[in-house]
């Protein structure tokens, strides 16, 4: 069981704090992941994230109630069936299993994406132009430390012109606005 923790919710090193960086626990079930993060998930005083948020502390993490699942009226779970079904059989059976026990609770929307490969590439783009500043100076100082792999990603965010970047961002806000609008 993985959580995705929000940005900027659990503390990593100075150096590898990017807006596209978000840490969480990975863990052998959802109770455990739900305790690491509590521990994990706490303010601390001094760090990078606690300074933009500002002056007042950040709340302490919690997943009081995560496993109250008789109730899940608040929350809408968009599922787009064509990525939904693009995996292992055994997955997807598993997974089906899942969806159907939210789906008895009112819980799932069948979405469909517009431009969603468009969007892909968006973000693929937006992630290696950050990825290429976040790591710059590895590139440069200590250029063996790094796979072939991360050399290519690190190029092609690094050939990207800001009137690029900025057009990724405008197709990510189409998409946000679209899926606000759902």
């Amino acid at each position: 069981v993985g959580l995705k923790a929000t940005w900027g919710r659990i503390a990593v090193d100075d150096d590898y704090c990017t807006p596209t960086a978000s840490s969480g626990p990975m863990a052998g079930t959802a109770v455990d992941a739900a305790l690491f993060y509590e521990v994990v998930g706490k303010p601390v005083a001094d760090h990078f994230y606690q300074k933009l948020y500002g002056p007042t502390p950040m709340p302490a993490a919690h997943c009081s109630g995560f496993n109250n699942v008789k109730d899940l009226g608040d929350i809408k779970l968009g599922v787009f069936q064509e990525w939904f079904d693009d995996c292992d059989p055994e997955v997807l059976s598993i997974s089906q299993k899942a969806l159907a026990f939210l789906e008895s609770r009112g819980t799932v929307v069948q979405v469909k994406l517009p431009n969603l490969e468009v969007l892909a590439l968006a973000q693929a783009v937006n992630i290696a132009v950050d990825f290429a500043l976040g790591h710059e100076k590895q590139k440069f100082e200590a250029p063996g430390t790094l796979e072939p792999a991360t050399h290519i990603q690190l190029g092609l965010g690094g050939t990207m012109s800001g009137v690029e970047l900025q057009a990724t961002n405008w197709i990510r806000g189409y998409a946000v606005q679209y899926l606000q609008e759902l």
